[in-house]
């Protein structure tokens, strides 16, 4: 289906949530898991600047990267 152009909007900002949790539980071979209450929480907004800025919060400060070595940077650059 065609969207007609005064159909469509302009998304100007994505949030996405990625929940944490470990696999491979000494012997459990692939078959043990645990759900961890953590989770990764990133916020894209289009800006009138050019390139990524990245701003780390919470824990993780000063040890997750905010360079072009960050994966999810790296991601970003690929797909935008």
């Amino acid at each position: 289906m065609v969207k007609r152009e005064e159909e469509m909007h302009e998304i100007n900002q994505v949030q996405v949530r990625i929940p944490a949790s470990t696999g491979n539980l000494g012997s459990g071979f692939d078959c043990v898991g645990l759900a961890l209450d953590l989770s990764n929480r990133i916020l894209a907004e289009r800006t009138t600047g050019s390139g990524l800025e990245i701003e780390v919060r919470g824990e993780g400060v000063g040890r997750i990267p905010c360079d072009e070595t960050n994966l999810t940077v790296r991601a970003m650059s690929r797909v935008f």
